[in-house]
């Protein structure tokens, strides 16, 4: 009995480890400088990247397990989750993190920058970055637009 307490307690502080050192690289998914400034727009970052999918993600799985044979099928998707509230809230204290999406974007995806128009693989691409980003892009005809949501 005393080794189940134990192994749960160094379970827990290992998970708590864990969840500790992952907010660096949760905010290292910015694509811009800016949205890391402040701790508020760090935490904001953090609850639409983590949080927001967690909960998306578990609606999700809850509805594929419909219709329900074990109540752990509708409490486990929600629940298991729950580690991610310690990044989302330690961003607020983390104050060094880089955003290196704006480094790695344009190569991974092929979505273009003022920069690196001539990687883009083709005009869907833009549309995906004005629908994400919000912000002006450059097409290979110099034709600038904005799409506001």
């Amino acid at each position: 009995m005393v080794l189940r307490i134990i192994v749960a307690l160094l379970g827990a502080a290992g998970l708590t480890l864990v969840a500790y050192k992952s907010t660096r690289p949760f905010l290292q998914f910015a694509t811009y400088h800016f949205v890391l400034d402040n701790a508020k727009s760090r935490t904001a970052f953090n609850f639409r990247i983590i949080i927001l999918a967690w909960l998306i993600g578990a609606v999700i799985v809850m509805l594929l397990y419909l219709p329900v044979v074990a109540t752990v099928s509708i409490i486990y998707p929600i629940s298991s989750g729950m580690v991610f509230i310690f990044p989302w809230q330690n961003a607020e204290r983390l104050k060094d993190a880089r955003a290196l999406g704006s480094d790695r974007c344009p190569r991974l995806f092929g979505l273009c920058t003022q920069r690196f128009w001539g990687q883009c693989s083709s005009s869907g691409w833009y549309l995906l970055q004005a629908l994400l980003f919000d912000r002006k892009i450059s097409a290979p005809s110099s034709v600038y637009f904005s799409i506001k949501l």
